[in-house]
């Protein structure tokens, strides 16, 4: 049974080898799977570091959409604001023009009333002309006729 006993030995020996070969193997699988640890850590860090960015990015364009928002809604009121503005002086604008009408028909009426006033008035001051030219030919007529009955009766 020595043969059995060598070759058990060889056995032994060829178990030994493949079973240092697993060991170093082993050895590296465990450097490399520290190194992916290593790695995955480093990996997990970073993610963990840009989700925090990203965390405060989010936050700080929340904070710009909602100024923008308001921006906007300011504008908005700023801009009926403006709108009623423009309507209310267009209204203006026509009470106005629809005044200063008025007003130019009202003048001209005046205008008018007041030609014809003068007209009237010019008429009547040539009659009045004529009359007064009238009254100081007859008084004349009646002071030469007076002095031909004064000298008449001096005549006389």
């Amino acid at each position: 049974t020595t043969s059995e006993n060598e070759l058990l030995l060889k056995k032994v020996k060829n178990i030994s080898i493949d079973l240092e070969a697993k060991s170093i193997q082993i050895g590296k699988l465990e450097c490399y799977k520290n190194e992916a640890l290593a790695q995955l850590g480093l990996s997990q860090e970073k993610y963990n570091s840009d989700l925090e960015t990203f965390k405060i990015e989010k936050e700080n364009l929340r904070t710009e959409i909602k100024k923008a928002e308001e921006t906007v809604a300011r504008l908005h009121t700023f801009q009926d604001q403006v709108t009623r503005l423009e309507s209310n002086l267009a209204e203006a604008h026509r009470q106005l023009e629809h005044t200063r009408k008025q007003n130019t028909i009202q003048a001209n009426h005046e205008v008018s009333d007041l030609k014809a006033e003068n007209m009237q008035l010019r008429a009547e001051k040539r009659h009045l002309t004529n009359d007064v030219d009238e009254c100081y030919q007859k008084m004349e007529d009646l002071a030469a006729e007076l002095n031909q009955v004064q000298r008449h009766l001096q005549n006389t």
